[in-house]
C-alpha cells in the first residue's frame, strides 16, 4: 500500500487552555492533499469544551480565521471526526472554550 500524498500529524497535544492554537497546516502540506480528516480527542475526565477548526489565506494571518467546523464536547474519553474537502491555504485547530477537567488533542490525516 502506497502512502504517497498522505500526511498525518498530531497538531495539538493534550491542551486545555482557552484560545490555545495548534500547529498550522500550510500550503506545503495542504497542496498535497485533496481531502482531510481531523480527529479531536477529548481525554479522560473532561466535562466540557469546544475546539474550532479554522482556515485562512495565510499561515501567519493575525485576524479572525474562518470557521470550518466546531467540535463541542459531548462525553468524556471520546474521539470526534471532522472531514473536509477542497482547497485550503492554511488550517489550524483552536480551543474556543476551555477544556474542563482534562485535555484535548487533535490529529490530522490528509490524502
Amino acid at each position: 500500500m502506497s502512502t504517497t500524498g498522505r500526511y498525518h500529524a498530531r497538531i495539538m497535544d493534550a491542551q486545555s487552555v482557552d484560545e490555545t492554537l495548534s500547529t498550522v497546516l500550510g500550503p506545503s502540506i495542504l497542496s498535497q492533499v485533496q481531502e482531510g480528516v481531523f480527529y479531536t480527542i477529548f481525554g479522560p475526565n473532561t466535562t466540557a469544551g469546544v475546539v474550532t477548526i479554522e482556515g485562512a489565506h495565510a499561515t501567519d494571518y493575525t485576524g479572525t480565521w474562518s470557521n470550518i467546523a466546531t467540535i463541542t464536547w459531548a462525553t468524556t474519553d471520546t474521539v470526534h471526526r471532522t472531514n473536509y474537502t477542497g482547497a485550503h491555504l492554511a488550517i489550524r485547530a483552536r480551543i474556543s472554550t476551555v477544556i474542563s477537567g482534562g485535555t484535548v488533542s487533535v490529529e490530522f490525516l490528509g490524502n
